[in-house]
């Protein structure tokens, strides 16, 4: 269902072209009545004339009418893709990123865990002996 702003629009745009064809018609029958004068009226030539442009407009508008229909498809197309590849690449970037996870606390935890060896004892600096006296100190 339209909405109604719409239906409103398409009121507007149905009006418009009825008084566009009474614009045209009165146009046509001003012209008529003026070539009357000069030229003979033929009646079925006319017709068999309207009667080609009709025709004529007919697979004009059946020709832009496929070719819309033809760009849509290929936009729809285009969008379908792209959303596929959109998708993939998160799905990859998750994936990425809970490897990343999983390493980062491995790395974490190591990096907390006790160690599985008791350290060695610090090794003390040997005790400093008493300068032996000299010679000269001893008299």
């Amino acid at each position: 269902m339209a909405p109604s702003n719409a239906k409103s629009a398409n009121e507007d745009v149905f009006e418009f072209v009825r008084k566009s064809e009474e614009a045209v018609l009165e146009v046509g029958r001003r012209w008529a009545e003026t070539l009357s004068d000069f030229v003979p009226a033929e009646v079925p030539l006319a017709r068999e004339m309207t009667k080609q442009v009709l025709e004529f407009l007919e697979e004009l508008l059946k020709i832009q009418r496929d070719f819309a229909e033809q760009v849509f498809d290929e936009t729809t197309k285009a969008a379908t893709k792209t959303a596929k590849a959109a998708k993939k690449t998160t799905k990859a970037a998750k994936k990425t990123t809970k490897a990343a996870t999983k390493t980062a606390k491995a790395v974490a935890k190591k990096a907390r865990a006790p160690r599985a060896t008791k350290r060695a004892p610090a090794k003390r600096a040997p005790a400093k002996r008493p300068a032996a006296k000299t010679a000269a100190a001893r008299r």
